[in-house]
């Protein structure tokens, strides 16, 4: 499946495994974005409305479908 990172206001789209944890997704997403000044735990998944998701899950279990769209978001206090 294809979802789609919002990072910093930039798309950045990955092929996810909708039955592996979305860690993944988020690590290939800050990789192609050359978001990697952070550790990938210091980024939030968020929904579009904005909820926060268990990155441990799988896109299936969260309800995701092909074409999402999920924001990263730096945790606050994270930049040192």
């Amino acid at each position: 499946m294809r979802l789609t990172f919002i990072i910093n206001g930039e798309d950045t789209l990955v092929e996810a495994d909708q039955d592996a944890p979305i860690e993944g997704a988020r690590d290939w997403a800050l990789v192609a974005s050359r978001n990697t000044g952070r550790p990938p735990e210091t980024w939030d998944v968020r929904s579009r409305r904005g909820e926060m998701l268990n990155p441990a899950a799988a896109p299936a279990a969260l309800g995701l479908v092909d074409g999402d769209r999920l924001f990263l978001v730096l945790q606050v206090g994270a930049g040192g």
